[in-house]
């Protein structure tokens, strides 16, 4: 591949980058616009509380199983083709979910919806990689990373504007509508300015891609059946069977290691302890940002009794401040960073006990407390989010520094989906306490995962420390 792309024109770049990062805004903002809009869409469809969960489960699922091997499709037929297709998958299955007359068939088009974000998404980096040139590419993953903070702010905010406008009287049906107009464009815009790059076929582990998306699909559905009606054979069987999956996929993936084959997930990373905390510590971070973001909805709309609206400003805060301190934070100082994000998981701790502590009354965008704790939280995130792919890729070689990303990608998306699983089964635990009741056991998983967070980051700055030594 070539050093530097060919020379673009001003205006052929922007509207190149105008193309991608459109495509990266809708699958992030698609991964919470549905938390908001969860109680609307259960009393509607008559679902069952924790049924309702998966329709923010399978969108993550389908997207950490498909993301790492999409950047393999990419490679070997073009990232263009990847994206548009991408593009494609995502609007027929925005419609699809907007047109859904029950539960499991918006369940299954949000699956669909995670496949197609998960062609496009990785497709954005290697699209700045292989066409932008070196001397926009540092705006050019600024904007990257700010476009994460502002997609899912605006997917909490945007999910109840645009479910309470209820655009041609479809409720909440408009957040997904709204998608079906976006894709055409950036399908349109990426046809005319997208260049077509040399691929590199190479083959695809489909068994690996087979056995991850099974294992992985199994688990999360296991998790979700533990909090319903469910015979625990049903549920017992799915976790045993994602388990022993689990192992073979680790046993084919070693056996193509070992024949010097392409492996989707190339055993010679585990083998980098830093790598695999690295790996710990993007699943236990996520594990408190796309769950808690869900049981806060539940708690204010189910327990203190606030609209979608009221609820949604709520996350205002939240967002504004994650937004700010991620940007700050990709600009600091490197050598300062793991001690600054051991502080800032010692804050979300705290942050966490004190809406263990907050009284439901008092869950409202005008209590001064409420806002406060929300704010302190989002920062701290913000301050965490963008530095987990660096400790991870600390000591892995540039030469698999690609597949190391999207392996990290992939344990957000499981954290997401899993942990949205485990919530559901913590309040439904705690159903006859009240919603409240299943908050506070949410608060005490998530303050459990901050704690090893900040545990694996000290890890990393003792490591630091011994390097320099």
């Amino acid at each position: 591949m070539s050093t530097e792309p060919p020379v673009q024109s001003r205006r052929s770049l922007v509207m190149i980058l105008v193309a991608l990062f459109s495509g990266e805004f809708i699958a992030i903002f698609d991964v919470s616009v549905a938390n908001v809009l969860l109680p609307t869409i259960q009393g509607e469809l008559h679902a069952a509380q924790t049924q309702s969960f998966l329709v923010v489960a399978a969108y993550g699922a389908v997207y950490a199983t498909m993301v790492v091997a999409s950047g393999r499709l990419g490679d070997a037929y073009g990232f263009d083709r990847v994206f548009r297709t991408g593009v494609v998958v995502f609007g027929v299955a925005s419609l699809v979910c907007a047109v859904a007359p029950a539960l499991w068939r918006l369940v299954v088009a949000r699956a669909v919806q995670g496949l197609g974000a998960a062609l496009l998404f990785p497709q954005v980096l290697a699209g700045v990689q292989t066409v932008i040139p070196r001397t926009w590419r540092p705006m050019a993953t600024g904007l990257f990373g700010a476009i994460l903070g502002i997609g899912s702010t605006l997917g909490q905010l945007g999910g109840a504007w645009l479910g309470d406008l209820g655009l041609w009287g479809s409720g909440w049906r408009a957040a997904f509508v709204v998608n079906v107009p976006l894709c055409a464009a950036i399908w349109l815009i990426a046809r005319l300015v997208l260049p077509h790059p040399q691929a590199h076929p190479r083959r695809i582990d489909l068994p690996g891609v087979a056995l991850t998306a099974t294992a992985l699909g199994l688990l999360v559905l296991g998790l979700t059946l533990t909090g319903t009606s469910a015979p625990a054979l049903a549920w017992g069987l799915c976790l045993a069977g994602s388990l022993v999956l689990g192992v073979c996929l680790v046993v084919w993936e070693r056996r193509l290691w070992s024949r010097g084959r392409d492996a989707l997930l190339g055993p010679d990373l585990f083998r980098s302890s830093t790598f695999v905390r690295g790996l710990v510590l993007a699943l236990c971070f996520y594990t408190t940002q796309v769950p808690f973001y869900v049981m806060l909805t539940q708690m204010a709309q189910r327990g203190a009794g606030l609209t979608v609206i009221e609820s949604a400003n709520l996350y205002a805060i939240l967002g504004i401040c994650f937004l700010v301190s991620s940007i700050v934070t990709g600009r600091s100082s490197r050598l300062r960073m793991p001690t600054v994000v051991a502080s800032s998981a010692a804050v979300l701790i705290l942050t966490f006990a004190g809406l263990w502590l907050l009284p439901p009354e008092q869950m409202r965008p005008t209590n001064l407390v409420c806002l406060l704790l929300l704010g302190i939280n989002g920062l701290a995130g913000g301050i965490i989010a963008p530095t987990i792919v660096g400790f991870a890729l600390t000591d892995v070689p540039g030469s698999r520094a690609g597949v190391a990303s999207g392996l990290v990608s992939m344990a957000q998306q499981i954290a997401n989906s899993a942990g949205v699983a485990l919530t559901a089964l913590i309040l439904a635990g705690q159903a006859p306490y009240g919603v409240h009741a299943g908050f506070r056991g949410t608060l005490v998983l998530f303050t459990v995962a901050a704690v090893i967070v900040g545990g694996l980051v000290l890890s990393f700055r003792a490591a630091s420390r011994r390097t320099r030594a």
